[in-house]
């Protein structure tokens, strides 16, 4: 098993958003969408969780039992698996649905892996969770789909996996949306929450934009990007505002860092 440092030199910084919510909310049929229109790399804990059990080795037999209980499965056993699953799909861009469970899990994976960039929380009420989960036990196979072990998710996911939103919440990482029964709303609000916080710094030509935005960015650990060198580097120099706007919206959506300042943005009120 790669240490850190190579496994670190081997992802090099990608861009990682973890989509969370209560089960079946829909984290799948998100994740696919935007791995159709961005090319993200879609990695499904639950489906490395089931395909370890498969194999069956003792460390799948473990978590079978622990799936069977309707318990979080420990860091020690689902950061190696996802670790693994990174390592085995290089990108530049993953999302991962259905982690962290816990504040431990989440510890571990910044220790052993990367720092956590953004966790998107889709919003559902136990009492949409238990009806829909109701709905799925009647046709699933799954050994984690019965009422009682259903019911126990919803106790854990109230008690654990909440505290680790509000753990990310105060260093400014965790974005919620309150679903609702439009996808193309509450998909845009996805995209929207993908992107990283941005501040517009304008001013005069010779004015210090760039020596005073360096310095704030240094300061609270903000990127910065200068519009001019990125209206340059992608061709864009001569386009319409729109098509402008649209590929600096389009290049956020893979940002890696959580909070960005643009210098020279806007240039008109368009």
């Amino acid at each position: 098993m790669k240490d850190q440092k190579d496994i670190k030199q081997a992802l090099g910084n990608p861009k990682i958003v973890f989509i969370m919510s209560g089960a079946q909310a829909g984290k799948v049929t998100f994740c696919n969408k935007v791995t159709e229109e961005f090319g993200f790399t879609h990695i499904n804990t639950g489906d490395l969780l089931r395909k370890e059990i498969g194999k069956g080795t003792k460390e799948g037999e473990r978590i079978k039992k622990l799936m069977c209980d309707g318990a979080i499965i420990p860091c020690e056993q689902v950061v190696p698996l996802l670790k693994a699953a990174m390592l085995d799909n290089l990108s530049e861009n993953y999302i991962i649905d259905g982690f962290p469970r816990t504040v431990e899990q989440a510890q571990m994976f910044e220790q052993q892996v990367c720092e956590i960039q953004t966790i998107i929380h889709l919003e559902t009420s136990p009492e949409q969770m238990l009806e829909r989960l109701t709905e799925v036990c009647n046709t699933s196979d799954r050994i984690d789909h019965s009422i009682d072990i259903i019911k126990k998710k919803i106790s854990q996911y109230s008690d654990q996996t909440v505290a680790t939103y509000e753990y990310y919440a105060q260093f400014g990482k965790m974005r919620t949306i309150n679903l609702t029964d439009d996808f193309s709303r509450d998909y845009n609000f996805l995209l929207e929450a993908m992107m990283p916080q941005c501040m517009f710094m304008v001013g005069p030509k010779c004015s210090g934009k760039t020596t005073i935005g360096s310095h704030a960015a240094m300061r609270t650990n903000m990127k910065l990007l200068n519009f001019n060198s990125f209206l340059k580097s992608k061709g864009l120099k001569n386009k319409d505002d729109e098509t402008i706007v649209l590929s600096l919206i389009n290049s956020m959506v893979y940002e890696s860092e959580p909070r960005l300042m643009i210098e020279n943005f806007p240039q008109n009120t368009t």
